[in-house]
């Protein structure tokens, strides 16, 4: 509340410096991602809460002792630099120096996020479909679902080629739910708990109060002995009145009179970004997301707004 109480110069100010100190904080951790590729460095050892145990170098980088090759930098997943990568690929393009913006590119293929990887060519592709006519708007949005059609099959192609390559079905064909060969969702390995599918099953249909308010904060935990980061975990705890305040916040964010198309796909880029990290409230997200969404779009052409400015 208090972000949002700032006038419209100083939260895009604020974003600006968020981005460029987490850009700073990327330099010494890509030197230490590659030496601990190459060698064994010393390390202190991070215990989460829930036990999970991290290697931490220096305070300026997080791994875990069998994904080395994947880049964390100050996060404790390397997910959390796909999404934020992600994030700054679709809003931020004209945001952020060419330099700047490529380096936030290269970190989001780092962290291996097959989000990243997946999306990484769509959200490129829309990233500045704001600041061009209204008829190329159309067109771009027609020549993406052509390219979809084509990627979508080209796609499935490829990897049932593959498919005997354990790397391949591990890490991309086991991360879809598949039908007469073809791929029909993804499967939601955010909220693989131990009895939490028939809970949440039975959650559900019992359509009691519980479901429309929630649970409560950390009931997946304290049921479940550990939680995650899933829309079904969300429903679980805050029930469907907060999801569905938390979808009208998206939708209203947003500006539908001046920028349809953008609009629409902005979206679908958020709520497929919280399907698999649902951490809309967090305030990093949620500030990147409702200036990278909204109030960014007034700011882009005035020659002597905040936007435009070194800090």
């Amino acid at each position: 509340m208090t972000f949002l109480l700032l006038p419209d110069d100083n939260q895009i100010y604020t974003i600006k410096i968020y981005l460029r100190l987490i850009l700073y904080l990327f330099v010494p951790g890509i030197f230490i991602y590659i030496l601990i590729n190459i060698f064994n460095v010393p390390h202190l050892t991070y215990v989460r809460a829930d036990k999970r145990e991290y290697e931490n170098y220096y305070f300026l980088y997080y791994s875990l002792s069998t994904v080395h090759f994947r880049f964390f930098s100050i996060f404790d997943e390397p997910g959390v630099v796909g999404s934020l990568s992600a994030m700054v690929v679709m809003y931020y393009r004209k945001f952020l120096s060419k330099r700047e913006y490529i380096a936030f590119i290269c970190a989001g293929f780092l962290s291996f996020s097959l989000f990243f990887i997946v999306t990484f060519p769509i959200i490129y592709y829309f990233s500045d479909i704001r600041y061009i006519p209204y008829q190329k708007r159309v067109k771009k949005l027609f020549t993406c679902a052509l390219i979809l059609v084509v990627f979508y099959f080209s796609f499935i192609l490829a990897i049932t080629q593959f498919i005997n390559n354990p790397i391949i079905q591990f890490g991309i064909y086991n991360r879809f739910k598949w039908e007469n060969g073809l791929i029909v969702g993804m499967v939601n390995n955010r909220d693989i708990l131990p009895g939490f599918d028939e809970s949440y099953t039975s959650f559900v249909e019992r359509n009691e109060a519980d479901l429309w308010l929630g649970k409560g904060k950390n009931s997946v935990a304290d049921e479940f002995g550990a939680s995650g980061l899933s829309y079904r975990i969300s429903i679980y705890e805050k029930g469907i009145l907060i999801v569905l305040y938390m979808l009208g916040l998206i939708i209203l964010m947003h500006p539908w009179h001046r920028q349809f198309i953008f609009s629409l796909v902005s979206v679908i880029f958020i709520l497929m970004l919280l399907f698999q990290r649902t951490l809309f409230f967090k305030i990093d997200y949620f500030s990147l997301l409702f200036i990278g969404s909204g109030i960014i779009t007034k700011y882009a052409k005035k020659e002597n707004s905040t936007y435009n400015t070194e800090p």
